[in-house]
């Protein structure tokens, strides 16, 4: 099952016709360490710092109904992020991964085999398809006024 970037606003933004899954994206930002480091070498905020989630959205993660309880009775309220805030980091890292590329680690498994393949595979194409989407959906969303948040599922 593949993880996916999703984007949430506060009120309507029409992005019908340009909201693709970002299936690298959440991988992106799913390796804290590697996207604030590049994050800081092209002097940006983290797209990771633009992430809030739902308390409810969490809970169906937790199994035991105590632990489910208590979390979304202590979790923090949803926050919300200007787009024009995260625009920069967006176009930075664009240019970023167009300059150095994209290597995307896959496991498979091939049919009558026992052990698992990771290859790495060049994916810059696709991350930057996601990156231009995800700017031009900011871009609405700041010519609205929108805010947004960002946050991985499945």
């Amino acid at each position: 099952m593949s993880m996916t970037l999703y984007v949430t606003f506060n009120s309507p933004v029409d992005t019908a016709s340009i909201d693709n899954d970002r299936i690298l994206l959440a991988s992106v930002v799913g390796e804290l360490e590697s996207l604030n480091a590049i994050c800081e070498q092209l002097s940006v905020k983290s797209l990771a710092d633009f992430q809030s989630y739902d308390p409810s959205d969490l809970a169906e993660f937790i199994d035991d109904p105590e632990e489910r309880a208590a979390l979304v009775a202590n979790a923090a309220p949803i926050e919300w992020f200007d787009a024009s805030q995260a625009l920069p980091t967006v176009q930075k890292l664009h240019n970023y991964f167009a300059r150095y590329g994209f290597m995307h680690s896959q496991r498979s498994k091939p049919a009558g085999e026992r052990k698992w393949i990771v290859e790495s595979v060049d994916k810059t194409t696709e991350i930057l398809k996601e990156l231009r989407d995800l700017e031009l959906m900011l871009s609405l969303a700041a010519k609205t006024g929108a805010k947004f948040r960002l946050h991985i599922g499945d």
